[in-house]
């Protein structure tokens, strides 16, 4: 599948060309509102990765990582989409405040 450079999708895959294995019956419609298309299938160029739109004002995401993908990256050992998206969890929770006792 093809990944646009750039989008999350791509990042957490860690390159633009992703090889995987795709064996879906279901394909993606119409794309919710704030969502983009970031991967499509180079065999019927279905959507294969959706994720949220950047904000178009200049303002940071309000979310860090909104990936859906339409593979199974588990199934994958050597996929990093899983590794990106426990490392992006991480990052947050470490950045969360606890309060004291």
């Amino acid at each position: 599948m093809l990944l646009s450079a750039g989008t999350l999708a791509a990042r957490a895959a860690g390159e633009t060309e992703h090889e995987t294995r795709s064996h879906h019956h279901q394909g993606i419609d119409r794309l919710g509102e704030g969502l983009v298309v970031s991967g499509r299938s180079t065999l019927d160029e279905l959507p294969e990765a959706i994720e949220l739109s950047p904000p178009t004002d200049g303002t940071p995401p309000t979310r860090r990582f909104v990936l859906g993908v339409q593979w199974h990256p588990e199934a994958d050992p050597a996929s990093r989409v899983i590794e990106a998206f426990v490392a992006e969890a991480a990052r947050a929770s470490a950045s969360i405040a606890v309060p004291g006792p």
